[in-house]
């Protein structure tokens, strides 16, 4: 009995001395570079989307359902999500999730008016892991509708562009 006792109490003593837990509130800068070498300017019309899981299960189809912030199953294109939490902007331009109390995220972000970036649709995402005690995660996040590619990837961030496709010209009639 002296033993389960003590056994008990050092549970006790190591719980009420561990405090760490997660609960961290994750700000994305959004920038757009209209032009290779061109300034990069921080852009309001974006949206960014947080989601408890990972890229390995869960993907984004398509700039439509990136809009709405809708995540589909890799192994059930049926099965879609919603996110479980929406960016608020911020008084600076950023975009804040949070608070976040999970350590395995997926972000996703989209640029929401493609006329502004010459039509181009774009969106990134990409899996993060939030370590104990941190409270704040600040980040950059620049799109480039100049690039030529459809995927990329950077900084961790896989980058959607879509293009509509080009219509062949019409010959002249003499």
């Amino acid at each position: 009995m002296k033993k389960l006792a003590c056994i008990l109490f050092a549970g006790c003593l190591f719980a009420s001395c561990h405090d760490s837990e997660i609960r961290t509130d994750y700000h994305i800068a959004p920038y757009i570079q209209l032009e290779q070498n061109g300034e990069r300017m921080l852009v309001e019309d974006m949206k960014a989307y947080a989601y408890y899981g990972d890229t390995t299960y869960w993907a984004v189809p398509s700039w439509d359902k990136a809009v709405d912030g809708i995540i589909v199953s890799k192994a059930d294109a049926d099965r879609t999500r919603t996110p479980d939490f929406t960016a608020v902007p911020d008084e600076n331009g950023m975009l804040s999730l949070g608070p976040l109390t999970r350590v395995d995220l997926m972000l996703l972000v989209c640029h929401t008016v493609p006329e502004s970036a010459g039509g181009v649709k774009m969106y990134a995402w990409r899996n993060a892991t939030i370590a104990e005690n941190i409270s704040n995660i600040s980040v950059n996040l620049t799109f480039r509708p100049w690039r030529t590619e459809s995927r990329r990837i950077e900084s961790r961030w896989t980058f959607i562009s879509e293009r509509e496709p080009e219509q062949p010209e019409e010959p002249e009639i003499p």
